[in-house]
């Protein structure tokens, strides 16, 4: 994932057009409406870590919830991916 990418995400800036998919009360309770886009609130951003991690190594904080993808698992080798699934499934 490029820095790029990490910093959009970081910012929680989205169009307008999300309301078509996200309903009133999500977007009055997690959402800032800004100069014709939405923001999602501080609280919500304050709960999440933006940053570029390395599957194949430890984690730089513990207690990490991962969130894996199949279509992730399948750029690598079968050892590497029962490495990953033991330590998902042990933590």
């Amino acid at each position: 994932m490029s820095e790029l990418a990490i910093e959009h995400a970081r910012n929680g800036v989205y169009p307008e057009s999300i309301a078509a998919d996200v309903s009133p009360e999500r977007l009055r309770r997690f959402f800032n409406k800004t100069d014709g886009s939405y923001r999602i609130s501080n609280t919500v951003r304050d709960l999440c870590v933006f940053a570029r991690q390395d599957l194949t190594r430890d984690p730089p904080f513990s207690k990490l919830d991962l969130v894996m993808c199949r279509n992730v698992l399948i750029y690598m080798n079968a050892s590497l991916q029962r490495r990953l699934m033991a330590c998902s499934i042990t933590r």
